[in-house]
């Protein structure tokens, strides 16, 4: 499989998809891609059944939507597992990168700014 390191741009309506390859003796049954939005600390999930199979190529995939924060995205882990509940977690290298391009609206939710404890 050839890892296409150029980070590629994708607008809401537009859908991501992700080709992973894997073997596993007793078969992969699910995986899930971690990433982080680099600029908003915002996370992200995508999610692949392997049915099972000992050598599978499963698609990480999702349709980019106006609530998904726009900026440089990046996989922290990969996450997989096999049919008999064992896991392995992979960090892909070259990192898989992407961008949600989008207007200049504000469409975050609130900033978390910090806590302190109120004495009474």
């Amino acid at each position: 499989m050839v890892n296409d390191q150029a980070s590629r741009s994708y607008s809401p309506g537009e859908k991501l998809t992700i080709g992973i390859e894997l073997r596993d003796q007793s078969g992969v049954e699910e995986v899930i891609g971690h990433f982080s939005n680099r600029a908003t600390n915002d996370l992200m999930r995508l999610r692949a059944n392997g049915r099972g199979e000992r050598q599978v190529m499963v698609q990480l995939e999702k349709e980019i939507s106006e609530n998904d924060p726009p900026g440089p995205w990046a996989c922290s882990y990969i996450e997989i597992r096999d049919v008999n509940g064992r896991y392995t977690i992979h960090t892909p290298d070259p990192n898989i990168r992407f961008v949600v391009e989008r207007s200049g609206e504000d469409l975050r939710g609130p900033l978390f700014m910090g806590w302190h404890f109120i004495d009474s």
